[in-house]
């Protein structure tokens, strides 16, 4: 019998390997941005992105859409006189674009690519949900070459580090078995969830577009001598970027996106004269944002220690709250990398404020981000004198389970947007890298520490950790 459970836990172990993923962590601007770029330029049959923004004036998109053009109207040559066209889908959510969408539309569709908006409306608010999911998905059904690249960014040039004020990031490029080669795997549950999307009634083309948002997108995206540099460089720079990063192999990943069905859920207590349309408690939506469960999730079964880096930190009444309090009520330690809002009168930012400093004690430590925190972000053609502020979405429990996700600690990702995570179990050698990236990172001032610098105008001097910490200080001393 022990032979036979031998060979049975041998053929198990063979088996995960066989599938494991090999990930690439995408933590700074521009290993994302060549990454982004290198497996467009060789992609072979499909092409699938979402995003909350695409902004067609930024460098990063006139380079990007350019290798896409040169995909979807390939150019005729004397070795292949036939090039097949990569067809190429993009799925924008309308908020931040809902004053050009038509416009937008032209743009895209004229580069060759389908293109549909997330509930566009003419309402000035945009509607009240989003998809907030990022995915690139690159030959979903080609065995061995199959991508996806998923997380935090959108695209823009401040999300990966060319602008004057930038926004700290995170993704990871998924290197997987195909769709074909594995139906249950990491890259087919991002095919089903991006078809989902996809295929979604809020997710519409459009018809209108207003000569002025035509005319301006027209002007903006005109070649200028920035996306000249960007484009030169990442030609000559991009591949050996990409191979300085090793991948890791981890067994035990998934992916997981909110199709946005929870939206048309309504409450299940319609008796007593109770309005049948009325919208769902969130215990009712919970079960239709996968999300939202896995964030949850990692953050209650932590056993030891949890290390988040976040945009926003206004944890949710109904379960983010509770959950932490619980987890320092046990002695967990929990370590939060976000920002830090000076002289802004903005409800959000308010709200993040009175969050951090609240949740700031016993196991908690909330460490603020002032000015610097994206001192080892900076790259060749960022600018000088640009500025950082938190925009990633990671979770780390245990130095061995990770999220690597678009998916903000305020209400609104718990409950109403549609997100996107990628969730990577029991493989410590990534957790502990997206951990160390955050210590390092956002190793700046605590949060008293910032309050104090704030309010006398004096750098305090907290002591010296490691030499890494050291060095960090000594380097950035004049930049804050």
């Amino acid at each position: 019998m022990g032979v036979f459970r031998t060979i049975a836990l041998f053929c198990l172990l063979l088996s995960l390997s066989a599938r494991a993923d090999e990930l690439q962590y995408l933590d700074h601007s521009e290993l994302a941005l060549s990454r982004l770029y290198n497996d467009i330029s060789e992609a072979q049959e499909t092409i699938d992105l979402t995003y909350l923004v695409w902004d067609p004036c930024s460098s990063v998109s006139k380079v990007l859409m350019k290798k896409i053009r040169e995909k979807t109207r390939p150019k005729r040559t004397a070795e292949n006189p036939n090039p097949k066209p990569v067809k190429v889908r993009m799925l924008i959510d309308s908020y931040f674009h809902r004053y050009e969408v038509g416009a937008l539309q032209n743009y895209f569709a004229a580069n060759g690519i389908e293109i549909k908006f997330f509930n566009p409306t003419s309402n000035p608010t945009g509607g009240n949900t989003h998809t907030h999911s990022k995915i690139a998905l690159i030959d979903k059904k080609v065995p061995g070459k199959a991508r996806l690249i998923t997380g935090g960014r959108n695209i823009s040039d401040d999300y990966f580090g060319l602008g004057k004020r930038n926004l700290i990031d995170r993704d990871v490029a998924v290197m997987a078995p195909s769709s074909g080669e594995d139906r249950k795997g990491t890259i087919a549950q991002a095919q089903n969830g991006y078809e989902k999307l996809w295929n979604s009634r809020y997710s519409r083309q459009v018809s209108m577009a207003t000569k002025e948002a035509t005319d301006r997108i027209k002007a903006c995206t005109k070649w200028t001598a920035k996306d000249f540099k960007l484009e030169k460089h990442l030609q000559a720079k991009a591949k050996a970027m990409i191979a300085s990063e090793k991948p890791l192999t981890c067994p035990n990943v998934r992916f997981t996106v909110d199709d946005l069905s929870h939206r048309d859920v309504v409450s299940s207590n319609t008796g007593n004269g109770d309005n049948p349309s009325m919208p769902a408690t969130p215990s009712e939506r919970l079960p239709y944002k996968p999300t939202t469960q896995a964030v949850l999730g990692l953050l209650q079964g932590a056993q030891r220690t949890l290390t988040m880096e976040n945009q926003y930190f206004i944890p949710d009444d109904t379960y983010v709250k509770g959950i932490l309090r619980a987890q320092r009520a046990k002695g967990r330690r929990i370590d939060l990398y976000s920002n830090m809002f000076d002289g802004s009168n903005e409800k959000v930012t308010l709200w993040h404020t009175h969050y951090m400093r609240q949740e700031h004690q016993g196991t908690q430590t909330n460490h603020s981000n002032f000015r610097i925190a994206g001192l080892l972000d900076r790259w060749e053609l960022t600018p000088k004198n640009a500025t950082y502020s938190y925009h990633a979405k990671i979770f780390v429990a245990d130095s061995k389970d990770t999220i690597v996700s678009s998916f903000n600690l305020d209400p609104r990702s718990v409950h109403i947007n549609g997100e996107s995570a990628l969730i990577v179990k029991n493989c410590p050698e990534f957790a502990k890298k997206v951990e160390r990236t955050a210590q390092i990172t956002g190793k700046v001032w605590t949060l008293e520490e910032n309050y104090f610098l704030c309010m006398g105008n004096q750098r305090p001097s907290p002591p010296i950790l490691d030499p890494i910490d050291g060095l960090i200080q000594w380097i950035s001393k004049d930049l804050q």
